[in-house]
């Protein structure tokens, strides 16, 4: 028998696995609050919006232990450039954007440094509170599972 499984047997180990479990779920937790808020803030000062034109499509793939997909980056250039927009550059999204295709571009009419591109909005942080409600209900599972 190892260290580890007689420490993972015994009352404290219990308590430290329950911790650290509720630790983590509260750290992902607090990470999505931030990133809700920035996708709200973001969002919510976007009010204008642009027709513009793909004229570049980025691709990558992105694997993980079991599956793999592609992410695409499009770079959009503005039909009519009112607030001084040319080009703007989206982040990496599943979204497939092909050559000519049309798309608006949200911006804030006060800040045109913050922008995006319809179909490649900010992150919202909903994978994240869904990671904190899994952690948290394996935690409870566990808490109430255990025989003291």
């Amino acid at each position: 028998m190892s260290y580890y499984s007689v420490v993972r047997q015994t009352p404290q180990g219990r308590r430290n696995t329950t911790i650290l479990s509720f630790v983590i779920a509260a750290v992902c937790f607090i990470a999505g609050i931030f990133q809700f808020i920035n996708y709200k803030r973001v969002t919510n000062a976007c009010t204008e919006s642009v027709t513009a034109t793909v004229v570049d499509v980025d691709s990558k793939r992105v694997r993980s232990r079991r599956s793999s997909h592609m992410e695409y980056r499009a770079t959009v250039e503005c039909e009519k450039n009112e607030a001084g927009l040319s080009s703007v550059t989206s982040r990496y999204t599943r979204y497939k954007f092909d050559y000519g295709d049309t798309v608006q571009v949200y911006y804030d009419p006060n800040d045109t440094s913050t922008r995006y591109i319809e179909h490649a909005e900010p992150e919202n942080g909903f994978a994240l509170f869904a990671f904190t409600g899994i952690m948290l209900v394996i935690g409870v599972v566990y808490v109430v599972r255990r025989k003291p």
